[in-house]
């Protein structure tokens, strides 16, 4: 009897042993998963969304270099012809048409398109989601001018090209996204720096009017396909290739409705868009349609934008190189330095830039030193092919 007792004490204490083993066991399993699991998700984000002026304000850096691929850009952007954006930053693999015959193929390809963060696109949602009426009101900046049946001509900034000098035209894009950085832009660049404004600012008609009172010409951002769409997402109003034209140029007049004063659009992503002939020509033709320009961000040497400019007569300016793809002053130097050596090769340079403070920045101090070297800054819409 009590040898009996003792062996099912004993095999009480094996089946305790094995129980308390096990939820052991399991309990380090799941702690392992879930550390595993904290290890896979992305960092959080340590910065506060908030709104200034109904603009997004803690955009960082990158969202209005790089948000918008914004951002290949930003966001940002797709391909410029000057190297690779920040955020994507890869070995370019280019092929196709010659671009600047004096530039590198690899200067151009979709890594220079910036990619739209989550953030901006939540604005960009509610911008394109909103009824936008047309501001027919026209800044005091250009009431004195003469009225013109291109409406281009009649925004442009005012400037006297100096014939012993070589034209170099810079522009800013991503305008409209942060309130600070736009604000800082506007006051430090010089007048002759054209600016592009993000359809998806909750303030471009503010920005607008502030900007030609300034005395500063700009251009609408046109957000296209990037190759890499959908996973570089232009937004709600992104030009699509195989969309119906229909969708498209709705879309491209919801932009162009939303305020007055601009003097084109220059693409923002669009890789994939600007090498579809197809699908390119109608909304060309609309702007062209509409008296307007448009400036070809580059972000593909397959691109068939000034080809079809051509054909139809609109007026046209090609991005010769992105200055900011790489964020350092001394990148950003190589970049003007480079931007000057085409000007003085083909008569004339346009280079593309982010709003971000150190771009900002390095430009207004290198246009100080441009005529000493032989050079006129001039706007965009100085050096477009009519």
């Amino acid at each position: 009897m009590f040898s009996s007792m003792r062996a099912m004490i004993a095999a009480w204490a094996t089946t305790a042993v094995v129980i308390i083993g096990v939820v052991i066991w399991t309990n380090g399993e799941y702690a392992a998963v879930q550390a595993q699991r904290a290890a896979m998700q992305p960092p959080a984000v340590t910065g506060t969304s908030v709104k200034d002026d109904k603009v997004v304000a803690d955009i960082n850096d990158e969202a209005s270099a790089v948000a918008v691929e914004v951002a290949e850009d930003q966001i940002i952007d797709d391909d410029p012809c000057g190297g690779l954006p920040p955020e994507e930053s890869t070995d370019p693999q280019t092929s196709g048409a010659e671009v600047m015959s004096d530039e590198p193929l690899d200067t151009v390809n979709e890594d220079s398109e910036t990619t739209l963060t989550d953030t901006v696109l939540d604005t960009a949602n509610d911008v394109a989601s909103s009824a936008v009426a047309p501001d027919s009101s026209m800044p005091e900046a250009v009431k004195s001018k003469a009225y013109s049946l291109a409406n281009w001509k009649l925004y442009s900034a005012d400037v006297t090209l100096d014939p012993s000098l070589k034209p170099i035209a810079i522009l800013i894009t991503d305008l409209g996204l942060n309130a600070g950085r736009t604000r800082d832009a506007i006051d430090q660049l010089p007048k002759e720096v054209s600016l592009g404004i993000s359809p998806y600012s909750h303030e471009i008609s503010r920005w607008s009017t502030i900007i030609l009172d300034h005395g500063n010409e700009f251009l609408l951002m046109l957000p296209m396909e990037p190759m890499r769409y959908p996973a570089h997402d232009p937004g709600p109003l992104g030009m699509l290739v195989g969309a119906p034209t229909d969708q498209n140029i709705t879309r491209l007049d919801s932009i162009l409705g939303s305020i007055t004063g601009y003097i084109g659009m220059v693409n923002h992503m669009g890789s994939r868009m600007t090498a579809d002939e197809l699908s390119l020509t109608p909304v060309l033709q609309h702007l062209k349609d509409r008296g307007l320009i448009f400036v070809d961000s580059r972000t593909t040497a397959k691109s068939v934008a000034a080809n079809v400019s051509d054909a139809i007569d609109l007026p046209y300016a090609v991005n010769s190189r992105y200055i900011d793809n790489e964020r350092s002053e001394d990148a950003i130097m190589r970049q003007l330095n480079a931007l000057e050596a085409r000007a003085a090769k083909r008569g004339s340079a346009l280079g593309i830039a982010r709003l971000n403070t150190l771009s900002v920045a390095t430009i207004s101090s290198w246009a100080e030193t441009l005529q000493s070297k032989g050079f006129q800054l001039v706007p965009v819409s100085a050096i477009v092919s009519e």
